[in-house]
């Protein structure tokens, strides 16, 4: 066996081949390194897209229900209620 045989000899030979490697600037996802841009903060609506806000003659904020959005059921697991019940002791 010669010195450039072995289990190492393919190091010193040149060969064409291809690097898996992919840059930052690959957003296809394949090494997940791409930085993201923020998108551009929105702009303020229209008026004619505008929700109205009102108020009454003693100043208090009339509100519209068609313009709030309902609230979901919050279901407690085991451990929010453990948690909750920690809290209410420690009042």
């Amino acid at each position: 066996m010669t010195y450039v045989d072995g289990l190492l000899s393919s190091l010193t030979r040149v060969k064409k081949a291809r690097s898996l490697r992919a840059s930052s600037w690959d957003t296809t996802g394949r090494n997940n390194d791409a930085w993201i841009e923020p998108h551009a903060p929105f702009g303020i609506l229209p008026v004619a897209q505008r929700k109205p806000v009102l108020k009454d003659e003693s100043g208090a904020w009339q509100i519209e229900a068609s313009a709030q959005t309902p609230s979901a059921e919050l279901v407690l697991n085991d451990e929010m209620k453990q948690m909750k019940s920690k809290i209410i002791k420690n009042l």
